[in-house]
């Protein structure tokens, strides 16, 4: 609802101001007319209210932008995580797969004969 300060300030000076402006006091002149000071004091207040609480709407407002922003952001970078995450996990994959066949080599190698004994194999003896 748009209440103007024209007509708030109109209100105040005109009828708020008014000791016989009470809903007690004209309802002993008309029943009708206590609901309408009712309603005109409560459209008093609710400016009141509206004037302290309409700065902190709008930047309750620009937060919500920030924040909407800021978990845009946010997604990005835990996309971001993940794939280096994933790159993570794939190398250490590659890691331990080259150090199995590194061990399997190293294996290998100790355990086969050295070229000084496979030369000799080959050697004809002389007995």
């Amino acid at each position: 609802m748009n209440l103007h300060e024209s007509v708030i300030r109109k209100l105040r000076t005109g009828y708020l101001s008014n000791p016989e402006f009470d809903p007690d006091k004209v309802a002993t002149k008309a029943v009708a007319a206590k609901s309408i000071v009712k309603w005109v004091k409560a459209m008093n207040n609710y400016y009141d209210v509206l004037k302290k609480v309409e700065p902190k709407r709008r930047r309750c407002e620009e937060e919500k932008a920030n924040l909407e922003v800021a978990n845009t952001q946010l997604a990005a970078k835990v996309s971001e995580l993940n794939e280096i995450k994933d790159r993570v996990a794939k190398l250490r994959e590659d890691c331990e797969s080259l150090q199995a066949e590194r061990n399997k080599l190293a294996c290998l190698l100790y355990t086969s004969p050295s070229p000084r004994d496979r030369t000799r194999s080959r050697m004809p003896s002389s007995a």
